[in-house]
């Protein structure tokens, strides 16, 4: 899938707050470290690193079990 290997490569081994989030509706907010699975479609994904870089991914709606496999493996390799 494209997003996710496009998010891959934008943060891989760096630290960032995660949003993500419906239509003005929070679903999921928290370190890479904090992961924790929720079931609905995304439409925006906000990643806020330490350095103030702010990164902001308006998607087509992807299911978050899609991407929640790959925060994981960013939490394992990414400190």
């Amino acid at each position: 899938m494209v997003l996710l290997r496009e998010i891959s490569e934008i943060v891989f081994g760096k630290r960032a707050l995660i949003r993500i989030s419906l239509v003005n509706e929070p679903i999921y907010e928290g370190r890479n470290d904090k992961i924790a699975r929720v079931s609905s479609a995304l439409s925006k994904i906000l990643l806020e690193f330490d350095d103030g870089t702010l990164i902001s991914i308006q998607t087509d709606p992807v299911h978050v079990d899609e991407l929640v496999p790959l925060l994981v493996k960013w939490e394992k390799k990414g400190d």
